[in-house]
């Protein structure tokens, strides 16, 4: 059965066919060009490859909920200071979710529609934006997990304008 033409996922399968077609990135090193890591939401409005115009292969990037540094970023940005990372940019956005949501809302939803108890999970949701980006760089700079050499920065981007503003720098 032919896959419906409405169907995104379709599409996306669609459009990497097309893509891998012309392919041509294939020897590009497992290190980033810039020894920079992005750790951003995973809002389908924030994607750092179009609004900081990053090509393949120049930066890591992580995105979850928020772009919070939890304990599971911790663990990967470990690998890739091993592989000559020394700068993080943390990256929130205005409009976020976990700006709207509390804890306890998080909790109840997730009990009332998936049957599951999380109430043993802090979501990291947040009132003050630039706050919770002071606060997640001032967790990575004082992680044992992140070496001293690393530069650390934390900017806001705006869904609205495009504009991405600094709020710590290095």
């Amino acid at each position: 059965m032919p896959p419906d033409s409405t169907d995104p996922v379709a599409s996306f399968v669609r459009a990497n066919e097309a893509y891998a077609g012309k392919f041509a990135k294939g020897d590009l090193a497992m290190r980033s060009k810039t020894g920079v890591t992005i750790l951003t939401c995973g809002d389908s409005r924030v994607d750092p490859a179009y609004f900081l115009g990053l090509p393949e292969g120049e930066a890591y990037i992580f995105r979850n909920a928020g772009g919070r540094v939890t304990d599971d970023f911790l663990r990967l940005f470990f690998i890739t200071q091993m592989l000559g990372s020394r700068r993080v940019m943390v990256i929130h956005h205005t409009d976020c979710g976990l700006n709207r949501f509390s804890n306890q809302v998080i909790h109840d939803r997730t009990r009332n529609e998936l049957g599951l108890d999380s109430s043993g999970t802090d979501f990291l949701p947040y009132t003050d934006l630039d706050q919770s980006v002071r606060d997640d760089v001032a967790r990575l700079r004082s992680s044992p997990s992140v070496r001293k050499d690393v530069l650390v920065s934390g900017y806001v981007y705006d869904v609205k304008s495009g504009r991405m503003t600094e709020v710590t720098s290095p």
